[in-house]
């Protein structure tokens, strides 16, 4: 009776869900971030997460702050969301309720948006410009299969009269293609090692130092002046002594990889991954990404260790990933921008594992000269594409050129973490596409 009396206390303290609107209609595309407008309001002042659960095991939360009898609007990231929680209450979004070919946005300051209207095939939705500026650059409206816009922006379609709307909406091809969810493509680039590589290459190195300093030490130092001996045994234990304690401590070490997709007229989207590795079972108690990441599985099973992204206006951090010896975790973001020059002919530095795609039909290139023109014909057969190509080349389309820039994998600083000892970076792919 006491603890019905108690949870009645919670419950009344906490903010209310008025509202829930997914910001790009009510569809089912779980693979994809599909953010919801959440409305709050609260009897009392309130700061605590929202919470968004999603069924693939792990949530996305975000702090919100409510004055006593005051209403906020939050949008908060969401996969496949399965229940949403703020305090004590919970709420379950309903189940979709239209399955459309194509999803079209269109910009609330646009004349025409509310003119619009939707089919059985194509949803249209309109939203508030803020919403679009807040959303779109972090890759949050990446379920949309086109989207229309009053200014130039990258993923936008500028359509400033209703005759541009219709034909843009009627021209609309397939959604742009984007890191998913599930996406078995990238995960032959997982690293393999079990040992943390700074820590290999310093352990290997300390041995070699360790063990000649001791054959100089004992077999020449204390053999030619034997009052030395004792001091240079105390030498010799010093030195491991001082090497044990500069030994990096933390296990958990990333490997990332960028693909900079340049498209037509002047677009660039940079898409990066993470792999997440650990030489020892552990939890990693934070991890600082700089922009908002995805979890990327290998299978639709998702995770069974409960983990939490806490998301804010610019990156995000993970909390309380599990990992484990010899498995990977990836996580994915994205960047994009529009580019001060027209799009380019040719990538302009030297290129290897280079792969051309035209009219659907791959042919492997291998080492490119900078500033070479691609063939604009190519015929079946030939040495297979490698790894990388397989796992990006859905963003290459059916005419264009992938590259990876020459050199080795280098010391990276950008991701931030307490538990965190080493993060590599790759040589980056380039993408050109041709249309």
């Amino acid at each position: 009776m006491i603890a019905a009396w108690a949870l009645l206390l919670a419950l009344q303290t906490d903010p209310v869900i008025e509202k829930v609107e997914p910001v790009v209609g009510s569809v089912r595309r779980p693979l994809l971030w599909t953010p919801l407008r959440v409305t709050l309001t609260s009897p009392s002042d309130f700061t605590g997460d929202l919470v968004a659960k999603s069924g693939f095991g792990f949530s996305v939360a975000r702090t919100v702050t409510i004055k006593a009898g005051g209403r906020e609007v939050v949008l908060l990231p969401a996969i496949d969301p399965a229940e949403l929680r703020v305090g004590q209450r919970i709420f379950r979004p309903s189940d979709p309720v239209v399955r459309p070919d194509r999803i079209v946005l269109v910009e609330e300051s646009l004349p025409y948006s509310g003119e619009l209207v939707s089919t059985d095939r194509i949803l249209v939705q309109k939203i508030p410009s803020n919403e679009l500026r807040s959303l779109k650059p972090r890759g949050l409206l990446e379920a949309a299969d086109l989207i229309l816009v009053r200014d130039p922006m990258v993923g936008g379609v500028v359509a400033p009269t209703r005759d541009e709307a219709e034909r843009a909406v009627a021209a609309a091809g397939e959604r742009p293609p984007s890191l998913e969810a599930v996406d078995r493509g990238v995960w032959p680039l997982a690293p393999v090692e079990n040992w943390v590589p700074t820590k290999k290459s310093w352990a290997l190195y300390f041995a070699t130092v360790y063990a000649f300093a001791a054959f100089v030490a004992l077999t020449v130092v204390a053999k030619r002046f034997p009052r030395f001996g004792l001091v240079s045994v105390a030498g010799v234990a010093m030195l491991g002594i001082v090497g044990y304690s500069a030994f990096p401590r933390s296990q958990m070490w990333m490997v990332s990889q960028a693909v900079q997709v340049i498209s037509p007229p002047s677009q660039t989207v940079t898409h990066r991954i993470w792999f997440v590795q650990s030489a020892l079972e552990m939890s990693a108690r934070r991890i600082d990404f700089p922009c908002l990441v995805k979890p990327v599985f290998p299978t639709a099973g998702g995770t069974d260790d409960p983990f939490t992204i806490r998301v804010d206006d610019v990156g995000c951090s993970v909390e309380g990933l599990k990992l484990l010896p010899g498995r990977a975790v990836c996580f994915g973001g994205v960047w994009s921008e529009l580019r001060k020059k027209e799009h380019p002919a040719t990538i302009g530095q030297p290129m290897r594992a280079a792969v051309v795609v035209r009219s659907g039909q791959a042919k492997f290139l291998g080492e490119v000269p900078a500033n070479a023109l691609a063939p604009t014909e190519v015929a079946g057969g030939g040495i297979p594409p490698g790894p990388e190509f397989e796992a990006f080349k859905r963003f290459v389309g059916s005419d264009g050129l992938f590259g990876i820039r020459q050199g080795r994998e280098a010391p990276f600083g950008s991701v931030k973490s307490s538990d965190l000892v080493d993060e590599r970076d790759r040589p980056e792919a380039t993408i050109l596409r041709f249309k």
